[in-house]
């Protein structure tokens, strides 16, 4: 939560009888966002204050930056005192609207106070409810406009709408129907109030969908169509109207405690729109043209509203156009787009256009693919720009244009929970239905491919669009001899490891491949998935990745085998020789490339939860933990203040740069902008990492990760 600068102090006085009285004041602060002109303020609002409130100190002015909105790009700050604190809000929003010209409807005012000015009940109340008048969900497309798009419950019709604060949660609920809950987290900072008639507006705006349950005790998982919307994950705006009479403290309650918990509040000139039937944009017969322009449309109402029929017009000219550039340019607004409340798409769009034109595009790595991708919620289909991603052995065969990554979701974009398979039943029955029948994108009808067993843990599965007499079916059959396999998981595993990301490297003959039989007792397989190369072909493989000094080991894929390979001058340095265990054997499969996924390198430790519960139990003391865990945040921080602390960093991550030779050349890694950037992302990944999963790093001399091989001379059983 922003804070005013300054103090409260108190001023003494005389009263009538002589006695000194001291006068309270306090210091605050106001801000303006999305002005035409800074002198509006000077004339309209600093003039016209009550004499008990006073400007202090200089005034900061400055244009552009986040607070834009076509010309209405000024932002003014000022702080001000006050010998009258109860009044503050009332008396600088009347002072501001009774006096604001029509040219400055865009503006923004925020009232910023010291938290401990706030009363104790807006600290600390954990639980607000209103029966609001009216409750509708829609878009925001300016800094004050919304447009209306499903008028979720009239006056009666909603039981209550309820602000969780010891939850963090927002509930609205329709009556003996269904409730939506959504997080804090899930909300933009900034909360829209406008008073007027005896009424309280407020518009709050969502990062992501809100989840849909049903209004019994069951607290059954409900999708859009159980609520006869099915739209609703396309809204990103709530407008909530309540009586101002009836519920006023209890309204300057809830805005004082979000306040304090780090919302801002800003009171604006709503303008309430209703919603326009558009016609679609006429695209080029181009594909990923027509999937680029999805990506951006599948974002939400905030994005389709502005398609007006001049704006549509300009589209479809820069389309015909520039059909290439614009694949790019939809790409990135989709991605810049997603995360804003609001914005003027046309200009946006241009802003992008520039950005792609100034910036050359990078070639992808090798072993890269770009995949399209695509997010299914319990409420909507979000398509995402095609990601670099690591290529599989179905990819590189079949070309990545006709293949869509498809992960499952829940609306805040994490995995759904299926503890309680009976309360997410018709999430199940969407997910159920979206694999038998498919999807469309243009004239492409994607059917369900498959996935490896990682995916499927992280609820990611492939589609495919058939074509020249290839399908799923098809590909699934010539994958390798799996017909035999009658358990749903075991079919799924075996099949999975055609999607493994892997590196293809060289062919190897079936003459240089030998299977033999595993090291084993009656308890237990010593070599399960343990197999040899000759140094020769180790080489070779090495030389395809451009990996020197050869590796002692790799993690590979080869046909319907899995498992490691360790290095064996035994087999002969003058011969190409695979030696695969009985235990590497999953199913028979003619690919003869070798498939590498890892190879031996020196790799950094980290504990997570489960190691670090397993080790206290078998009786490692707390404090050695929390001394490892105090280190790395120690090295965290002066990553990002010492060049000598970054370098071994960045040189650690996976960005294609010699760092030694920046470093050499006298550049300073922790001040140059892009490479600061780059420590700063893997500070807050880090971080992130230890908060969410107890993630720790050890230093490279205190552990290292190892891949396990089999002895060449075993001892005897």
């Amino acid at each position: 939560m922003a804070t005013a600068a300054g103090d409260a102090d108190g001023q003494w006085v005389m009263d009538e009888e002589g006695q000194r009285e001291e006068i309270q004041k306090e210091r605050f602060h106001i801000r303006f966002q999305y002005l035409r002109s800074e002198k509006t303020v000077e004339k309209c609002f600093i003039d016209k204050l009550p004499p008990h409130i006073k400007p202090i100190d200089r005034c900061k002015i400055w244009k552009g930056f986040d607070a834009a909105y076509g010309d209405y790009n000024v932002t003014f700050e000022q702080n001000f005192q006050t010998t009258r604190l109860a009044c503050i809000e009332e008396e600088v929003h009347n002072t501001w609207f009774a006096n604001k010209p029509s040219t400055e409807e865009m503006a923004w005012l925020e009232i910023l106070r010291k938290k401990r000015s706030y009363s104790e009940s807006a600290k600390y109340k954990q639980e607000l409810s209103f029966n609001p008048d009216l409750v509708i969900g829609g878009s925001m497309t300016s800094p004050v406009t919304f447009v209306c798009h499903w008028e979720l419950a009239k006056m009666q019709e909603v039981s209550f709408v309820e602000f969780q604060f010891d939850t963090s949660k927002l509930t609205i609920e329709k009556f003996r129907a269904f409730v939506l809950e959504v997080s804090f987290d899930a909300l933009h900072e900034t909360v829209f109030v406008k008073k007027a008639d005896q009424k309280v507006m407020i518009l709050i705006t969502l990062k992501s969908a809100p989840k849909i349950y049903n209004a019994g005790k069951n607290s059954k998982r409900l999708i859009a169509k159980d609520i006869g919307y099915q739209d609703i994950g396309r809204l990103n705006s709530y407008y909530i109207e309540l009586d101002a009479e009836m519920e006023s403290l209890e309204v300057e309650q809830l805005l004082s405690r979000l306040i304090c918990i780090g919302f801002r509040v800003v009171y604006i000139e709503l303008q309430i729109k209703p919603h326009e039937l558009k016609s679609d944009v006429l695209l080029p017969d181009n594909f990923e043209l027509t999937y680029a322009w999805q990506c951006v449309t599948t974002i939400g109402f905030k994005v389709t509203d502005h398609l007006t029929f001049e704006v549509k017009k300009y589209i479809e000219y820069l389309f015909q156009k520039e059909t290439s550039l614009m694949i790019q340019v939809l790409y990135n607004l989709a991605i810049e787009l997603i995360e804003k409340q609001f914005f003027h798409f046309k200009n946006e769009l241009d802003l992008m256009k520039k950005r792609i034109l100034t910036n050359f595009d990078h070639d992808l790595p090798p072993h890269y693919s770009r995949v399209a991708r695509m997010v299914l919620t319990p409420t909507r289909s979000l398509f995402l720009p095609k990601e670099p991603m690591f290529q599989n052995r179905i990819v590189r065969e079949y070309g990545e244009d006709f293949f869509i990554r498809v992960v499952f979701r829940d609306e805040d974009f994490e995995k759904i929970s299926t503890v309680q398979s009976d309360a997410v039943e018709n999430i199940l029955e969407r997910m159920k239905t979206f694999f038998e029948d498919g999807f469309q994108i243009q004239t492409r009808d994607y059917e369900f491919l498959g996935c490896s067993n990682s995916q499927l843990r992280e609820h990611s599965f492939w589609f495919f669009h058939p074509r020249d007499d290839i399908t799923s079916e098809n590909i699934r059959n010539s994958s390798g001899e799996l017909s035999t396999e009658r358990c749903v998981a075991s079919y799924v595993s075996r099949f999975g490891l055609c999607f493994s990301s892997t590196k293809k490297t060289v062919d190897v003959d079936k003459g240089c491949v030998q299977y033999t039989d595993d090291v084993q007792n009656d308890e237990y397989c010593f070599t399960d998935g343990i197999g040899r190369i000759s140094t020769k072909l180790a080489e070779k493989v090495s030389n395809e990745l451009n990996i020197s000094p050869v590796p002692s080991a790799f993690q590979i894929r080869f046909g319907g085998c899995k498992g490691v390979v360790a290095q064996d001058p035994t087999l002969g340095n003058d011969a190409d020789v695979l030696v695969i265990r009985k235990s590497m054997h999953k199913f028979k499969s003619d690919s003869n490339n070798l498939e590498i996924l890892e190879v031996t390198r020196p790799g950094r430790l980290h504990l997570n939860r489960q190691v670090i519960t397993l080790l206290s139990g078998l009786g490692i003391p707390d404090h050695v933990f929390i001394n490892l865990q105090e280190k790395m945040l120690i090295d965290l921080a002066e990553m990002l203040l010492y060049d000598e602390m970054a370098l071994p960093v960045l040189l650690e991550s996976a960005v294609n740069v010699d760092f030694n030779l920046i470093a050499n050349k006298g550049i300073s890694l922790v001040q140059e902008p892009f490479f600061r950037s780059l420590l700063l992302v893997i500070y807050h990944h880090r971080i992130t990492n230890l908060m969410k999963r107890t993630r720790i790093q050890i230093p490279l001399n205190k552990g290292r990760i190892m891949m396990v091989i089999f002895p060449r001379n075993p001892s005897p059983l």
